[in-house]
C-alpha cells in the first residue's frame, strides 16, 4: 500500500495510505516534541500538555470535546515519548472531516483554563503514584535515570509531584509556541482517504499565527552506572543495559535481528534457557529504545529473591555465546518473525498512521515496508555477532528493585 505525502504552505507535512477496503480513518497529529527536550524545572511539560488538550478549547469545552467524538462513535486519544507527542482518533470513513476538525482543534487552540489545570495535575499526579507501584516501571525508571545521568533523556516522561505541581499555564504556552510549529509536526491518515481532500481540509483548520524557528534539540550522551533499590515488591525486578544503535545508525536492522535471537520470541535463547529450561522466571524478554542520537539494548526479567544471582548467570552466559556464534536457522527464525509481524501490523490502520508519522519525523521521508523488509534480509549471522560483540563490550546499566537483602554482592554483579 502506498503512501502519498504533501506539504502545506506553511511547513505542516501531510501523509496519507490509502486502505480503501476499510470502513474507517485513522487520523494522528504528531509532534516532535517529548521528555527529552525538556529540563530539570518543566519535566513532565509534555506529557501535561497532551493531557490538558483535552480539557477545552476556544469553541469547545472538554465536554463538548467528549461528546462530538461519542456522537461519531469516534475512538480518540494521546501519548508522549521521549522524542514525540501524539494526538489521534479513529472514525468511519464517512466522519473524518468531523473528526480531523475537532483533532485539529485539540492540537492548535487549546486555551488550558486554570480549573482544568488543576484538576489534571491531580490526575498526572495519580499516574505517577501508579508508575511507583509498578515494578516493571520503577525499575525502567531506575535504568533510564543511570543510562543518561544528569540528562532530559534520563528523567520520567511523567515528571515528578514537585515539577508538576509548579507549572503554569503561561509555562505551557510558551513551551508550546517553541515546539508545536508546522514544520516540526506531521499529519497522517490511514484508511478510506484521498490525500487532495485532507490538504484541502487541512489549509483550512491547521493555520499558524506565530511560526518562528526550533529550539535545537538537546544532546543526549549514554553514560551506564548501576542502582539497585530495595523495596517491597515481592519479585526482583532487574534490567541488564548496554547502549545500543541509534535511529540512523547502519545496524539498526541488524540490531531487531539480534534482539529477536536473544529474547524476543518463546523460541529465543533467553526464553528457552531460563524460563522454558530452568523455570528462573515467567517472562524474560529483550528491548530496544532507539533515539536520534544514542540508544539502548535491554534484557528484562523479574524472579523471585533466591534465583535473581542465577537468572544474571545465565543472563552473562548467554551474552558471551552470542558474541561467538548464531547459528543460520536462528537468523532466518528472526527474519521471518520480524517480517511476518511488519506485515500483521500494516494491517491495522491506527498503528500505520501512527508509524508513518514518526518515520517522517525521525528520517524526513517515509521507508516503505518493502525497504525494510530488504534491509532485514541483508542482515548476515556475522553481522549479528559482530553486532553483539559490539553493544555488549560496551559499559554496562543494571537496574534493580525488589525484596534483596544481600547488596553487597553488588560489585560481584558488575564483576
Amino acid at each position: 500500500m502506498s503512501v502519498e505525502i504533501k506539504k502545506l504552505a506553511n511547513g505542516l507535512t501531510i501523509a496519507c495510505q490509502k486502505m480503501p477496503e476499510l470502513k474507517t480513518v485513522a487520523i494522528n497529529v504528531m509532534v516532535k516534541v517529548g521528555s527529552r527536550d525538556e529540563n530539570k524545572i518543566n519535566n513532565g511539560i509534555s506529557h501535561l500538555i497532551e493531557h490538558m488538550a483535552f480539557k477545552g478549547t476556544a469553541k469547545r469545552t472538554a465536554r463538548q470535546i467528549a461528546e462530538e467524538f461519542d456522537n461519531i462513535g469516534g475512538y480518540n486519544n494521546a501519548y508522549t515519548s521521549r522524542e514525540n507527542t501524539s494526538f489521534h482518533c479513529k472514525v468511519i470513513s464517512t466522519e473524518w472531516k468531523r473528526g480531523l476538525d475537532i483533532l485539529s482543534d485539540i492540537v492548535l487552540n487549546s486555551t488550558f483554563p486554570d480549573d482544568e489545570l488543576i484538576r489534571e495535575k491531580g490526575v498526572v499526579l495519580q499516574e505517577i503514584l501508579e508508575n511507583n507501584d509498578n515494578p516493571e516501571d520503577v525499575v525502567n525508571d531506575i535504568f533510564q535515570l543511570d543510562a543518561y545521568k544528569s540528562q532530559s533523556l534520563g528523567r520520567s516522561i511523567l515528571g515528578d509531584a514537585d515539577t508538576v505541581n509548579a507549572m503554569t499555564r503561561q509555562d505551557i504556552l510558551n513551551y508550546m509556541a517553541e515546539y508545536y510549529q508546522p514544520s516540526n509536526m506531521v499529519l497522517s491518515l490511514a484508511g478510506d482517504i484521498n490525500i487532495d481532500e485532507v490538504v484541502r481540509e487541512a489549509e483550512k483548520l491547521f493555520v499558524f499565527n506565530n511560526i518562528a524557528p526550533l529550539p535545537e534539540q538537546k544532546v543526549s550522551r549514554y553514560v551506564g552506572g548501576m542502582s539497585i533499590h530495595k523495596d517491597d515488591f515481592e519479585q526482583v525486578h532487574m534490567i541488564i543495559g548496554f547502549e545500543g544503535v541509534t535511529h540512523k545508525d547502519p545496524h539498526y536492522f541488524t540490531q531487531h535481528v539480534l534482539s529477536t535471537v536473544l529474547g524476543g520470541s518463546m523460541s529465543s535463547r533467553l526464553f528457552q534457557e531460563i524460563r522454558e529450561k530452568r523455570g528462573l522466571a515467567y517472562s524474560i524478554s529483550t528491548n530496544l529504545n532507539t533515539y536520534d542520537d544514542t540508544g539502548t539494548f535491554t534484557v528484562n526479567v523479574g524472579t523471585s529473591e533466591d534465583k535473581f544471582r542465577e537468572v544474571i548467570d545465565v543472563i552473562v552466559a548467554e551474552l558471551g555465546k552470542i558474541m561467538e556464534s548464531v547459528s543460520e536457522d536462528e537468523i532466518e527464525r528472526s527474519k521471518v518473525q520480524l517480517i511476518s509481524g511488519l506485515v500483521m501490523a500494516a494491517e491495522n490502520s491506527n498503528y500505520c498512521a501512527d508509524e508513518i508519522a514518526k518515520c517522517i519525523l525521525t528520517y524526513g521521508r517515509y521507508i516503505t515496508n518493502e525497504e525494510v523488509f530488504e534491509r532485514i534480509n541483508q542482515v548476515t549471522s556475522g553481522d549479528v555477532v559482530a553486532l553483539a560483540q559490539r553493544i555488549f563490550n560496551s559499559k554496562m546499566t543494571f537496574a534493580a528493585t525488589g525484596k534483596i537483602e544481600n547488596w553487597a554482592i553488588s560489585q560481584d554483579i558488575l564483576a
